[in-house]
């Protein structure tokens, strides 16, 4: 579905105070949508708020989740190079794009294309989208950070496992 479509349908679906998107603006169209499906037998993970969100994205750390049911996922292609980790980096359990930098501390993390983590910086149980930069001796930790986000040198973001903290798009803290 196109980001577009995907939109409109949205904006429809809350004018008419109706917040299935599915149920209530999808399913009534089919004829309209051309929407076609497969058979599929596998476990389904259902997001519904930023903790389920964030717990899911968490457990492809450990090997689990919807991802490992299918033998092949095809992305985008963006041409970047490959991760550089610099000397004095310390990468554990991490899922880590094309494109990073890593200098700094990296802990049971995922890290998106293009991402920064300079020196003495640590970055522990979080999400960090593209393009974001973790600048020296910041600490993130238990975090979603969002496209492109600053932290400045020497700031603290820490939220729980229960609560992690959300930083939105562009944002420079």
């Amino acid at each position: 579905m196109s980001k577009n479509l995907f939109l409109r349908l949205v904006d429809e679906a809350t004018s008419k105070g109706e917040y299935d998107l599915l149920d209530g603006v999808i399913r009534p169209q089919l004829h309209r949508l051309h929407v076609h499906g497969y058979h599929y037998t596998g476990k389904m993970q259902v997001i519904h708020s930023v903790l389920s969100y964030y717990n899911e994205s968490m457990r492809l750390l450990r090997h689990e989740g919807i991802i490992y049911d299918f033998p092949h996922i095809y992305t985008k292609i963006k041409h970047e190079p490959p991760t550089r980790y610099l000397n004095g980096s310390k990468v554990n359990e991490a899922l880590v794009a094309n494109g990073c930098k890593i200098s700094g501390e990296v802990q049971n993390s995922i890290l998106f294309r293009g991402v920064v983590v300079s020196e003495h910086a640590r970055v522990k149980n979080s999400i960090i989208l593209s393009k974001s930069i973790i600048e020296e001796g910041a600490v993130v930790e238990n975090a979603i950070l969002d496209k492109e986000v600053v932290v400045k040198r020497g700031q603290v973001i820490r939220g729980t496992v229960d609560e992690p903290i959300v930083i939105g798009k562009r944002t420079t803290v």
